[in-house]
C-alpha cells in the first residue's frame, strides 16, 4: 500500500468524522495496483461534518483554503467562515505542489497553480464534500443516483475508500482528461457484475443521450 495513503489514514483515523480515500488512490486500493503517479490525496467527507473537519485540521496546524472556482481559493481562518458546498484544500507550510499568487478579490483570496509532479511528502489533503441521506451516498447531490453506504465506502486493510463505481462516475464527467480514461480502462474489468450494473444504470441517468463508457 502506498506510504502516503497509510500516512493519511493514520492521521485521519484519530478524527471524529467519517471519511474515505477517493480519486485515483481509491482505484489503487480497489485494484491493489499502484496504477500511476498521483499528484494529491483526495478525501471523501460529508457536509454535515465540515465544522469537525475544519477544527481537526486547524488543531493540527494545517493551513485551510476554500475553493472558490475559476482558479481562486480563499484562506479560511475561522470555522464560521466556511461556506456550504465548497471543497477544502489543506496543506502544511512546506508543501510544494501548489503555489499561490495575489488576487484582486481581497487579502485572503489567491489564485493558485497546482503542480502535478507527484506526491513527495504527506503535507497536502483535499477534502471533497458529499451528501449522505437515509444511509445512502448521494452522488453529486442527485437524489436519483445513490448508493447504500455499505457499498459506497469499502475497505482494504482497514483503510476506508470510495468504491470504484462511484469514483469512475465522478471521472465520467471529465473524460477529456487522459488519466481518467486510463483509470477507467484499468479498473472496469476488475469490478464485479453488481458494481458494473450499478455504474451503467447511473451512467444512463446522468447521461440520457449516452456516454462513451456505457457498455
Amino acid at each position: 500500500m502506498n506510504q502516503f495513503v497509510i500516512a493519511a489514514n493514520d492521521f485521519l483515523k484519530n478524527a471524529n468524522f467519517e471519511y474515505a480515500i477517493c480519486g485515483g488512490f481509491a482505484l489503487d486500493l480497489f485494484t491493489d495496483i499502484y496504477m500511476r503517479v498521483h499528484s494529491d490525496i483526495d478525501v471523501c467527507v460529508f457536509e454535515k461534518d465540515k465544522n469537525l473537519i475544519f477544527q481537526y485540521m486547524k488543531d493540527n496546524e494545517w493551513l485551510i483554503y476554500e475553493f472558490q472556482g475559476q482558479g481562486i481559493v480563499r484562506l479560511v481562518r475561522e470555522i464560521n467562515n466556511c461556506q456550504n458546498g465548497r471543497n477544502l484544500m489543506c496543506l502544511k507550510n512546506d508543501c510544494e505542489i501548489v503555489k499561490f499568487y495575489p488576487c484582486d478579490r481581497g487579502d485572503d483570496y489567491f489564485l493558485h497553480e497546482f503542480y502535478e509532479t507527484g506526491i513527495t511528502d504527506f503535507n497536502y489533503l483535499e477534502f471533497l464534500f458529499n451528501t449522505q441521506y437515509n444511509n445512502n451516498f448521494i452522488f453529486d447531490e442527485n437524489i436519483n443516483i445513490c448508493r447504500d453506504m455499505s457499498k459506497a465506502i469499502i475497505f482494504r486493510d482497514n483503510v476506508p475508500y470510495l468504491s470504484p463505481e462511484l469514483v469512475l462516475l465522478y471521472k465520467s464527467q471529465n473524460i477529456e482528461e487522459k488519466r481518467h480514461q486510463f483509470d477507467y480502462e484499468k479498473t472496469i474489468n476488475k469490478m464485479d457484475s453488481e458494481r458494473i450494473n450499478w455504474f451503467n444504470n447511473s451512467l444512463d441517468i446522468l447521461y440520457p443521450n449516452g456516454h462513451i463508457w456505457r457498455k
